[in-house]
């Protein structure tokens, strides 16, 4: 079974399962005028062709049956060009914010914390045309630890109540202000290069409402005072007495998330800040009283159903800390924050990784100039895995993956 869910997503298998359902008494009714119109007939021709036609239609009976339980793979195909054309069409072009960017706007009772700040601007600028799908191989042999303690250090519960590694579900629109308008739309399109890289799906709609918030501000600090004050469920899932803890800038790049846990039935349950304590005197609630009211699981070994989803995702960049930084490994390790909630940024990898980019005490040689193969199979594993399976099954479902595509461990 968790082989065929890692084929196979939840609502793939939910339409078959309802295909087949509803086979049962379209071949039983099938049977039945089979056998009433073999019952009038005597030659024994006439009742061969009934009985071949009646098989025939049997056959064919799950197909509309699946057609009308809207079976449809979740990450529609998408091209390259399509989506470039549509961040470029995404970028505002006047300096009044449009209707989608309420978010940001609600957050934010002063525009003035995240207007374009005269930071010096990175050394190269980014060329006019298409964005380079750039992917670093790693030069030196990668140990199996290595790779296992990297998929460990990376993936990360998004909240106690599944207790699940959270993806994107909804398509996703990325909106960058704070930076130069040729930079804001060279971040825009790479993330959207590599949301396609990894299956990653993404906003059809045009225009769509930005989800994504990339916010480049010389006063992170104050902008995040003014989120945990006004708009505390912008930081994520959290218990309230560690919010201040929470909302502090440690790194010239972090990232934030929305998270909603999904049922097995498709309900949708936000992940709100919480105040309680668990026995042990932590900000862990028990597990009996965990789950709100009305959550449906399944009683599956692998897995209870239910799913972590990201509602939104704000990356913040402190412009005065970021002075010199290329802009292409910059946009690279905010596609992978983007895309992925990882659990420590702040430690070295004991492999080159792009989330070592801002991790103070590493090497040059950890410090890739974009987004490493070992990088791309992770996103990869996390948008193919199965995300009803447990945190544990998520995982090895991830590192069974990379192992795969990368070799040699």
């Amino acid at each position: 079974m968790a082989s065929l869910n890692n084929w196979l997503s939840p609502d793939v298998m939910q339409a078959l399962g309802w295909a087949l359902v509803h086979s049962l008494w379209q071949c039983a009714g099938v049977a039945a005028l089979a056998a009433s119109l073999m019952a009038f007939s005597r030659r024994a021709p006439v009742r061969y062709v009934i009985a071949v036609g009646a098989l025939a239609v049997m056959l064919a009976a799950p197909v509309p049956a699946a057609n009308a339980a809207d079976l449809r793979i979740p990450l529609p195909e998408v091209s390259a060009p399509a989506q470039m054309e549509q961040a470029q069409d995404r970028q505002p072009e006047t300096p009044a914010p449009p209707a989608p960017v309420v978010l940001a706007q609600a957050m934010l009772p002063a525009p003035g914390l995240v207007t374009p700040q005269p930071a010096p601007p990175p050394p190269a600028e980014p060329r006019d045309d298409a964005v380079d799908n750039v992917i670093v191989t790693a030069p030196r042999l990668r140990p199996e630890k290595a790779l296992d303690n990297f998929i460990i250090a990376h993936a990360r519960q998004a909240s106690p109540i599944a207790g699940k590694i959270a993806r994107w579900k909804d398509g996703i629109c990325p909106l960058t202000v704070g930076l130069s308008p040729q930079l804001n739309q060279y971040v825009n399109q790479r993330i959207i290069r590599v949301a396609m890289t990894a299956g990653a799906p993404l906003a059809q709609a045009e225009p769509c409402r930005p989800n994504l918030l990339v916010l480049a501000t010389a006063e992170p600090q104050a902008l995040l005072d003014e989120m945990r004050a006004k708009r505390p469920g912008l930081l994520g899932f959290h218990y309230r007495p560690r919010a201040e803890k929470l909302a502090t800038m440690r790194l010239p790049v972090q990232a934030w998330y929305g998270t909603a846990t999904e049922d097995f039935r498709g309900r949708l349950y936000p992940d709100s800040p919480r105040m309680a304590l668990g026995f042990d005197g932590t900000y862990a609630l028990p597990t009996g009283g965990l789950l709100p009211d009305g959550m449906s699981v399944t009683g599956n070994r692998t897995g209870d159903g239910l799913r972590s989803n990201f509602t939104s995702a704000i990356i913040i960049v402190d412009s005065t800390k970021i002075a010199g930084q290329q802009i292409g490994p910059l946009s690279d390790y905010i596609a992978m924050l983007a895309l992925s909630q990882g659990q420590y940024y702040d430690v070295c990898q004991d492999i080159p990784s792009i989330t070592n980019l801002m991790a103070p005490g590493c090497g040059p040689e950890m410090k890739p100039a974009a987004l490493t193969d070992i990088d791309v199979t992770y996103l990869r594993g996390l948008y193919r895995m199965s995300a009803g399976l447990s945190y544990i099954a998520q995982r090895g479902s991830i590192a069974f993956n990379m192992k795969k595509t990368l070799g040699g461990y």
